[in-house]
């Protein structure tokens, strides 16, 4: 039940009353003026009627409030009927477009379905019958202070849907325990494993949190740092307070929203850890003036929420907003559907809500609104033993098809967070959802592009199950687990189909095709999609933009491998006993090392070099001061000019990072930590933007045993080869940390580098002398040859680093140079991370168990000339598996006859046909085309019509050398079962509705099984039911033993069109 069903007993009525409406309206009369015309009339029923259907908008205790004190003006909130549409952010995955999107849709709303009325208002402002009045974008109402004569008229307006009274929303009153000691980390932040993932890196770094709550003490010693305010040196678009309390900066007379954010955030470096990401950064709203929250102050917040703006409340920024929302406050258990439009809001434009459950347990259906609103994440408080708080609200919610409530739980008895001045311990489900907020912004930390139904799955399917087994409406889906729903207890598993892309298109053409990623596993799945451009057939690389090399006429490189060069085997190689300190190898002279330049970088002990070929420069590491360096990896042109960019390790390492690569599929720098210690030698990503991420790669889950100092990187296989001086060994490794293989080769390795054209892996020594030796890492790590760069003394060796052109970037550690040299190979070509004649829609998002999503490719001919160009989709994901390689050809042609395959999905809904559209087809070639009905909501494959003729259900279907024009569409249906459904509790003899949702052309009769609790059939309820009345009366019959079934729901005509109960129902005696 809606909260207008709840709350109002009428609903405007009588069309034939419109004339009368709209001529009180365009006049602007009062109603008295109307009285007369309807008297004059003889209509004094239908005035009669209009009045009554006026008061049925108006919620009963608004009404009332004016019967006790009559002529006094109230404040109330005037809803109108038109609402924006906000889907076409669904389609958007830019942070700044998905939110001026939406904050655009509902300001034109607004500004177009208000105008009349304010215009209105404002006359009557004018006459003195208005007090003051407040437009709302975000839920298209208007809060008026007035009289109750413009409450009635305002009532029989017909863009007005209903009226209601200001409310006051009590804050919850948290039970204050006796101080506890400090812990360091709090005992609910561990409970939930943050500190896991902290040590991982993923701390909340580069997310942004916001609170509605009694304000926040932003100076408070654990939550001044991550004040964003303290970053951009001001308040504005980081603090709002429409109360007028403190309209200046951040306060609190409260403390409950210091408290709240303290959980989410809070951290003084030391002995007091009470935040669960405590590298988030924070802004506020007082939504609360001290102990009540107003409808309309919580109303102006989520407008800020969704775009913040200056202290003064104006010059809204929707890019400023942040990622997540705590709202630790709620009202009644009734489905108050008043906040509703803002949190969908706030979700269309990728704004996490967070609400708590409520503390009016334990009796059953007590979670109260907004958190009891299927949009919403509402989070039941437990205690340090994992049992749910006698306090903490219950479910099931009172608004329909709103599932589990709780969605979850989280700690919330003798939560120990900030409070203005101090610190104090507090129970409530105040406490709880705040840890959920928190977990929140560790996730997208670490996964910054996972949807909001990602992240709600993520954190139900990987959360502790307690209680009854299975979700319940005590714990939710249980108690949240931070570290889990990042790695997974349970993992997801993605598939794409199909595996790989071959199209072939004229010249100027454009065609599109459709990639599947299926999640075949047993959790929500993240994925993102980069592009790697690999040239045109038979070349060498993808030609510069510019066609123009930007090595200025310098030598390229290309030398290749010197013909007749012998080939070493293992047996060359002297052994571990013989070498102690390693000599050099013996290895046949190769060509290469020629010096094509050399610079020098002007820092401190230069060791790591890496390649950046998106950009054409090159970055130089320097160790830490306890190796003479400074600290830091700096950019350089490819001419030695400083960029001007440079960061620090801000992993603290002991010594410094060795060498170092860059990922294309990544867009980022990886670099080789040295530490003397074992279990923390691992690789740690800093982007050239940004710097440190937080994000490293530990091979055999805790780091290298033995410190390394060589680094190389495959972008074919997405994997790494490490090697030192140390242990004389190669070590290939996934991304993910998984060790592929490790082999001895007995050199002293100082840099690495590997050449994906040739799979040659190069490897410089320090030794005297010091060549750089050629493996082949497709035949055991064999040493194919050597080579000495020139200028190169003893023990020389540091960094090395391969380019698009095959030549060698290497440090020289004693003269402290940077020097290009040539490889003698040919390079892999300049691989680009933008192919341009490639797009890919959506790029990013996430997959629930047991669905899919269609990414939609786009092949443009348009500016290509004839020739087959080849590329490669890279789809990473958060489930631990490799990432996905589709490679894609594209081979334009000359133009030959086309001939046109319309595909289409019938009614346009229930699944999806690829290729789809227009698809344009040479003559004589073969087109494939895949039907993939939409799983996750029930629907599966009816029939597929080709030229207008049925071929069947089927999952492909080709037409083979196509002459002609054809058409062909799929057709999709589905029956879902709605009652019962799992849960109830049926007496035998007794009538009840058997209920189905069905869509589609799948017949006009259905067959209605019994099933045992196993799905064994036990009978036959209806053999001819009616599809289209989506129901069936159903007296039990009292033979049917009492115990648990199941109801199935097949179309008779589609018998594969089917549905059974989620979970058993009972039939009781």
């Amino acid at each position: 039940m809606n909260r207008k069903e709840s709350r109002f007993s009428g609903a405007l009525g009588g069309t034939c009353l419109l004339a009368i409406v709209v001529a009180f309206l365009t006049g602007g009369a009062q109603l008295a003026a109307v009285g007369k015309v309807d008297a004059q009339s003889k209509n004094q029923p239908a005035i009669r009627e209009l009045r009554a259907a006026a008061k049925g908008k108006i919620a009963p205790d608004l009404l009332e409030s004016f019967q006790r004190a009559p002529g006094q003006p109230r404040r109330f909130l005037v809803y109108l009927k038109d609402q924006a549409d906000l889907k076409g952010a669904q389609g958007l995955n830019d942070w700044e477009a998905k939110g001026n999107f939406v904050y655009d849709a509902l300001k034109q709303k607004a500004r177009t379905s208000q105008q009349n009325l304010l215009g209105y208002l404002e006359t009557q402002a004018a006459l003195g019958r208005v007090v003051a009045f407040k437009s709302f974008f975000i839920v298209n109402a208007i809060r008026v202070e007035a009289g109750e004569e413009v409450l009635m008229e305002l009532a029989e307006r017909e863009d007005v849907d209903h009226i209601e009274a200001i409310k006051a929303i009590p804050v919850p009153k948290p039970v204050v325990q006796p101080e506890r000691r400090t812990e360091g980390i709090e005992w609910g932040v561990d409970k939930i494993r943050a500190p896991e993932l902290w040590n991982e890196g993923v701390n909340g770094s580069g997310v942004v949190v916001a609170n509605i709550d009694t304000g926040v003490q932003y100076s408070h010693g654990a939550l001044v740092q991550q004040y964003r305010g303290t970053a951009t040196g001001s308040h504005d678009y980081n603090w709002f307070d429409p109360t007028g309390t403190f309209p200046n900066f951040p306060g609190d007379n409260n403390g409950h929203g210091t408290h709240t954010m303290g959980t989410m955030v809070g951290t003084d470096g030391g002995s007091n850890q009470v935040g669960v990401a405590p590298s988030a950064t924070w802004i506020s709203c007082k939504g609360c003036e001290s102990n009540s929250c107003y409808d309309d102050h919580l109303l102006a917040c989520a407008e800020w929420v969704l775009a913040p703006t200056n202290l003064s409340g104006t010059g809204a920024d929707p890019t400023k907003r942040p990622q997540v929302v705590n709202n630790s406050w709620g009202g009644g258990a009734s489905c108050d559907e008043w906040y509703l439009a803002s949190v969908r809001a706030w979700r269309a434009a990728g704004i996490f809500p967070a609400f708590s459950a409520g503390n009016s347990g334990p009796d059953s259906g007590t979670v109260g609104a907004p958190g009891n609103y299927k949009e919403s994440f509402a989070t039941g408080a437990t205690d340090s033993g994992d049992v749910i708080a006698g306090f903490s609200s219950r479910g099931p919610s009172a608004c329909p098809n709103s599932g589990i409530k709780p969605n979850v739980s989280a700690p919330g008895v003798n939560i120990r967070s900030t409070t203005p001045g101090g610190y104090e311990s507090w129970d409530g489900t105040s406490m709880a959802s705040p840890h959920t907020a928190g977990c929140v912004a560790l996730l997208l930390s670490a996964l910054p592009s996972t949807s909001i139904e990602g992240l709600e799955s993520m954190l139900s399917t990987n959360a502790v199950d307690l209680g009854s087994p299975g979700p319940d409406y005590s714990y939710g889906n249980g108690r949240i687990d931070c570290y889990a729903a990042l790695h997974g207890t349970k993992k997801g598993r993605l598939i794409a189909e199909p595996t790989s892309f071959e199209v072939t298109i004229t010249k100027g053409a454009v065609t599109t095709r459709q990639l599947s990623l299926q999640n075949i596993g047993e959790a929500a799945a993240s994925f993102e999609i980069a592009e790697v451009d690999l040239g045109t057939e038979n070349a060498l690389g993808k030609r510069r933009a510019d066609g123009a090399s930007k090595k200025q006429g310098l030598p390229t490189g290309r030398l290749g491998k010197r013909a007749g060069a012998p080939e070493l085997s293992r047996q060359d190689l002297p052994s571990a006993q013989s070498l102690g300190r390693r000599v050099p190898v013996p290895a046949a002279a190769l060509g290469g090392g020629t010096v094509i330049r050399s610079w020098d970088p002007g820092i401190s002990a230069p060791w790591g070099i890496a390649y950046d070929s998106k950009n054409d420069t090159v970055w130089v590491s320097s160790p830490v001061s306890s190796w003479e360096g400074d600290g830091n990896i700096y950019e350089y042109g490819t001419d030695g000019e400083p960029t001007g960019r440079s960061w620090p390790y801000s992993w603290n390492p002991p010594y410094g990072p060795a060498d170092a690569v860059f990922n294309l599929n990544t867009g980022t720098l990886w670099v080789m930590n040295v530490d003397s210690s074992g279990g923390k030698n691992c690789v740690h990503e800093i982007d050239p933007g940004l710097g440190y991420t937080g994000t490293r790669i530990c091979p055999g889950g805790t780091g290298f045993s033995t410190s390394q100092r060589g680094l190389a990187y495959d972008p074919d296989t997405d994997s790494y080869y490490a090697g030192s001086w140390n242990d004389g060994m190669i070590h290939h490794f996934a991304s993910n940390g998984t060790m592929l293989d490790e082999e001895y080769v007995g050199l002293d390795i100082a840099g690495l580098a590997y050449n994906p054209k040739t799979k040659h892996l190069f490897a410089v020594v320090s030794a005297d002398p010091g060549p750089v030796y050629v493996l082949d890492a497709a035949n055991q790590y064999s040493v194919l040859g050597s080579f000495e760069i020139p200028g190169f003394s003893g023990y020389s060796g540091a960094g090395l680093e391969i380019d698009c052109d095959g030549n060698l970037w290497a440090v020289d550690q004693n003269t402290r140079m940077v020097y290009q040299v040539e490889s003698g190979e040919e390079g892999a070509g300049c691989k680009s991370s933008d192919v341009p004649w490639l797009s890919e829609a959506p790029t990013s998002g996430s997959v629930s168990i047991d669905s899919s999503v269609n990414v939609e490719l786009t092949f443009d001919a348009t500016t290509l000339e004839p020739a087959t160009y080849k590329a490669r989709l890279v789809i990473s994901t958060n489930t631990g598996q490799d990432p996905i390689v589709v490679p894609v050809t594209l081979t334009v042609q000359e133009e030959v006859d086309i001939f046109t395959i319309t595909a289409t999905v019938k009614d346009g809904k229930g699944g999806s046909i690829s290729p789809s559209g227009e698809v344009q087809v040479p003559y004589g070639s073969d087109s494939t085309f895949t039907i993939k009905p939409d799983k996750a909501n029930g629907y599966k494959t009816v029939d597929v019509i080709v030229d207008g003729v049925s071929v069947g259900a089927r999952a492909t279907y080709t037409f083979s050398e196509v002459s002609a024009n054809h058409t062909i569409t799929a057709v999709f249906g589905k029956i879902v079962v709605t009652a019962p459904n799992g849960g109830e509790k049926w007496k035998s003899g007794s009538n009840h509705a058997i209920t189905w949702d069905a869509d589609g052309d799948i017949g006009e009769e259905a067959v209605i099984t019994l099933l045992t609790r196993q799905g064994v059939k036990h009978s036959v309820i209806a053999k001819s039911a009616r599809i289209a009345l989506k129901k069936y009366k159903w007296k039990i019959p009292t033979k049917i033993p009492a115990g648990a079934y199941k109801i199935r729901i097949s179309s008779k005509a589609h018998p594969k069109v089917k549905d059974t109960s989620n979970k058993v129902f009972k039939i009781i005696r």
